[in-house]
Order: structure tokens, then C-alpha cells, then sequence
């Protein structure tokens, strides 16, 4: 079975640059009430509904790695 899937991305420019993904198949895609969420390059969200009125949030975060400078790093704390 293939499935359709849209890679969403949260970064800037293009998809080469730090920044998060959620890959989600399409047919899903189109019946969220509510889009993704990118707060920013390195932070994003995404809402699903469950059943009686309850949702799974899932939130994927891209942290500086250790050989990042130390103003991105703080940047990213100040962030979050």
C-alpha cells in the first residue's frame, strides 16, 4: 500500500536549514479542524481530535546541538 504524505516544515527557506517536520498523510491532512502551528523555525504543533471532545497535541522541537554558539542556545531558552 503507498500513501500520500505531505511533509510539513518549519524552518526558513529551504528544507536544508534546522528547523522541524511532521510528515502526515494527506487524507488526514485535509480533516483537521486545525492546522499546524509553527511557532517558530525550531518549535511546531499539531492538534488532533479523538473522540468526546479530547485531543492529542503532538509537539516536535529541533534544540541547538552542542556545537551551536552560545547565543543560539540562549535564544532557544529564551524561547521556550
Amino acid at each position: 500500500m503507498i500513501w500520500s504524505v505531505a511533509i510539513i516544515f518549519s524552518g526558513r527557506g529551504h528544507q536544508q536549514t534546522p528547523g522541524v517536520r511532521f510528515a502526515i498523510r494527506t487524507k488526514l491532512l485535509q480533516t483537521l479542524p486545525e492546522s499546524l502551528v509553527a511557532i517558530s523555525e525550531r518549535l511546531m504543533t499539531l492538534r488532533i481530535p479523538l473522540a468526546k471532545h479530547r485531543y492529542a497535541t503532538f509537539i516536535r522541537i529541533y534544540a541547538p546541538t552542542l556545537p551551536s554558539g552560545d547565543e543560539t542556545i540562549d535564544h532557544y531558552y529564551a524561547m521556550l
